[in-house]
């Protein structure tokens, strides 16, 4: 920590700083003559002149107008003492930082008393107004609202499975299961889609695609049933006589399960009577996926 008092000593020894007191039989509040020898006027202009004792300990003026004829100082009429100093009262000078030590003085005071309208400006008045703690609830939940609007989201993923083989009667097609976990504590999920997605589709026999609609269906926890979750149309995937239709490709989930998709766990996926024109359309490689936009 600072030694202050240290620090005016040395300012003293140095001759920077100026100790005296008031020589004057009629001192006033806006000026009065004092013990200090400096013949050159004007020369304490600006510099801050700190009462020690008396009516006015601890306060603090900036020097208006030095006069060297008997050491007169004066004071602007914005800057005056408050009470009248007296024959003798003492105090201190201290040059050139003056201005800067006269608003940490005049902010320390303001600290310890009442705030008049004065002192601020009518915009600042506002800003004050806004922290009443009467706003505070309205504050805060208007931050909550705008919070609850913000949407985060992340993906999930099955390991792959090496294939799923569309019939040409239709059955139930097993996908792999996906794991969701890690959501944040407290969120809320908003909304959630499958994604499906294959390296390729292979076909041995004549041209090929899906015969009717169709769905991929997500199952919480392997009970509760299942609901659809990727909409198939017919005709979709068509795929040339004994050819590979590559590079794979992706179907992303039209349809919010978030019904199902609330928490962490285990999701199990199937292809829904699964069914193609002809036998053996063979989809390779693939993954099921969930994405999960949430709210906390």
């Amino acid at each position: 920590m600072i030694d202050e008092i240290g620090a005016l000593r040395s300012l003293l020894a140095a001759g920077i700083a100026k100790i005296g007191t008031v020589v004057d039989g009629a001192p006033a509040a806006a000026d009065f003559d004092t013990s200090i020898v400096e013949a050159t006027d004007w020369h304490f202009n600006g510099d801050l002149l700190l009462f020690l004792d008396g009516p006015n300990i601890g306060q603090s003026h900036l020097i208006d107008v030095y006069t060297a004829v008997n050491g007169n100082v004066s004071f602007a009429a914005s800057d005056q003492w408050t009470d009248v100093p007296a024959n003798g009262n003492s105090f201190i000078i201290i040059p050139k930082a003056g201005a800067y030590l006269k608003k940490i003085f005049t902010d320390m005071a303001k600290a310890t008393t009442a705030l008049s309208t004065a002192d601020w400006t009518a915009a600042r008045a506002g800003y004050l107004d806004e922290l009443a703690a009467a706003n505070l609830p309205a504050d805060i939940d208007g931050l909550t609202t705008s919070t609850g609007r913000q949407l985060f989201t992340m993906d999930f993923w099955s390991i792959p499975q090496i294939a799923v083989v569309v019939p040409a009667v239709a059955a139930d097609q097993a996908l792999p299961d996906v794991v969701v976990a890690a959501l944040p504590a407290g969120m809320t999920v908003v909304r959630a889609v499958a994604i499906f997605i294959y390296r390729c589709i292979q076909n041995a026999g004549a041209a090929n695609m899906l015969a009717g609609a169709q769905f991929i269906q997500i199952q919480k926890g392997g009970a509760g049933g299942y609901a659809n979750a990727i909409t198939l149309v017919d005709d979709q995937f068509p795929v040339a006589a004994a050819a590979v239709d590559a590079p794979g490709g992706t179907a992303m989930g039209d349809l919010n399960v978030v019904a199902k998709v609330s928490a962490d766990d285990t999701y199990n996926f199937q292809w829904d009577e699964a069914v193609a024109d002809v036998a053996g359309l063979t989809f390779t490689d693939i993954q099921m996926g969930i994405r999960i936009w949430y709210s906390v």
